[in-house]
């Protein structure tokens, strides 16, 4: 696999270690399930934010990802989501930082069982 590749894997996978980490102590959360999925349906999406963000120009597809969303949460359920840049290669500052934004601890505090989250 390419280099990029496999530092992105291991950073999403040690993020996602300690916002489980942060959901046990913080709310005796058993267990936290990530959806690859959603994943992959947000993947598109983080493209165009960040394209805008760096060019200030609007990326197109903006309506596909909001139908994709729409297709993917079941009727009755709630999507929450947000985005945050991150620079350098730390977990620990990555993770730090998502929990230093209000939405971010609120889309973490659900607990309903069947919640799933993605990175």
């Amino acid at each position: 696999p390419d280099p990029n590749q496999r530092i992105e894997s291991w950073l999403e996978s040690r993020i996602k270690v300690l916002l489980a980490e942060h959901r046990h102590t913080a709310l005796g959360a058993r267990s936290t399930s990530w959806d690859t999925g959603l994943e992959h349906l947000l993947m598109p999406a983080l493209h165009a934010y960040e394209y805008e963000a760096v060019t200030g120009e609007v990326a197109a597809g903006n309506e596909e990802f909001q139908q994709g969303v729409k297709r993917a949460v079941p009727l009755g359920w709630i999507f929450k989501g947000l985005p945050l840049h991150q620079r350098g290669l730390s977990p620990e500052a990555a993770a730090r930082a998502l929990l230093d934004e209000a939405q971010a601890v609120d889309i973490l505090s659900t607990t309903a069982a069947e919640a799933a989250f993605g990175l």
